[in-house]
């Protein structure tokens, strides 16, 4: 019994120790369930995604994200998200897109792609066994493309949208109970972008550890984004929200 007694003993405060944030390499999976509402900008016309698209089901989405730590308080992040959004619906009102009128006459076949990257840097000003909390700086990519086809009419329109634009925002990750097998996190970044529009990203997440590698997370994320080219150009107008559910892992 005495053996056994220590043996607990020596398990527990080993487990306490353990610092979640000595790693080098961390990432994470995971799948992000939206609603999409906003519009595709085209020309200076707004199409909404739903009433004028149909794009009307909600979808989960992957979201890949790796962490590189150099040094202890210094992190280099990388974020990726593809959006892929299809409608099919009759027409309700006339709209212009790509310089392709649609009218109420039409049932129109519709694919919207948006492709998210994110590279940064973050300063962490603390960083230990009872978590970490710092500011990011980087630079985001979207490059969408949409497209509209008339099934009555035989009629197609497309555009596409590249735009680039900085990012600034904070992270942070805490342990609130003994052991790291719990923590809290989350992350915000954005910046308005003048003539380019806005960007707001934002997700908090509770992970539950699965193993000193390995973390259960869910959470809740939110994006509110209005990014187009120059002057009210070809973008897209994105109002994402919805609940998220992922696994991170690290190489130690």
């Amino acid at each position: 019994m005495p053996i056994l007694f220590v043996f607990v003993f020596v398990t527990a405060v080993h487990a306490q120790d353990t610092d979640r944030e000595a790693f080098t390499i961390e990432g994470s999976a995971g799948m992000w369930w939206i609603r999409p509402y906003g519009h595709v900008l085209s020309n200076g016309n707004r199409v909404d995604l739903r009433s004028d698209l149909g794009m009307t089901s909600k979808r989960g989405r992957p979201i890949i994200r790796a962490t590189l730590k150099p040094s202890r308080k210094n992190r280099i992040v990388l974020e990726t998200i593809p959006y892929r959004l299809e409608g099919n619906q009759a027409l309700t009102r006339s709209f212009t897109f790509s310089n392709v009128t649609y009218t109420v006459q039409d049932r129109i076949v519709s694919r919207a792609d948006v492709n998210y990257f994110f590279g940064g840097y973050q300063r962490d000003f603390f960083s230990g066994d009872s978590g970490h909390g710092g500011v990011l700086a980087g630079v985001a990519y979207l490059d969408g493309d949409a497209d509209v086809r008339s099934e009555t009419r035989g009629l197609s329109g497309t555009e596409a949208a590249k735009v680039p634009f900085p990012l600034i925002g904070g992270e942070f990750r805490v342990f609130p109970a003994p052991g790291g097998h719990l923590n809290v996190n989350a992350e915000v970044k954005g910046l308005p972008l003048g003539s380019y529009g806005h960007y707001l990203h934002t997700v908090a997440n509770v992970g539950l550890s699965l193993g000193t590698r390995v973390t259960a997370q869910f959470g809740y994320s939110y994006l509110n984004a209005d990014v187009h080219e120059r002057n009210n150009g070809d973008g897209f107008k994105l109002d994402f929200r919805g609940p998220v559910i992922s696994i991170q892992f690290r190489d130690r």
